[in-house]
């Protein structure tokens, strides 16, 4: 895998494992065939990729994902601070309670892990996680 990140195709692996066994297979080649060679594809890095995941995520209303990709962005190098930035964008165009829904997510992927993606004063005040 050239371009996609080892978190995204761990990712689609793991989401395998929530598919019927009846479909499981085609599943499979679907997640590789659509997901996997979009990101492999060179004209964005995987930390754009990434910023355009979690804002269609966010937008769309998909909570469970959202907070996956969340962690893979932190991971291609974008910073709490970017993060809310986007959700922030988000609510803009999609609307209060995306945006919130959105600012959920990330503050629940922030309080599992302090630690991850966010410096000491990554954040300003008034930002989820701010008051760490």
């Amino acid at each position: 895998m050239a371009h996609a990140s080892e978190a995204v195709r761990q990712l689609l692996l793991a989401s395998i494992d929530e598919v019927p066994a009846e479909i499981r297979d085609a599943w499979e080649r679907h997640a590789a065939d659509s997901v996997i060679d979009v990101w492999e594809r060179p004209a964005l890095s995987p930390r754009y990729r990434s910023i355009v995941t979690v804002a269609a995520l966010a937008t769309r209303g998909c909570p469970t994902e959202l907070r996956h990709q969340v962690r893979v962005a932190l991971g291609h190098g974008l910073s709490r601070v970017e993060l809310c930035e986007v959700a922030f964008q988000v609510t803009g165009y999609g609307g209060l309670g995306v945006g919130l829904e959105a600012m959920r997510a990330l503050r629940e992927v922030f309080d599992e892990d302090p630690d991850l993606g966010a410096a000491p004063d990554d954040l300003p005040p008034g930002l989820p996680g701010a008051d760490r």
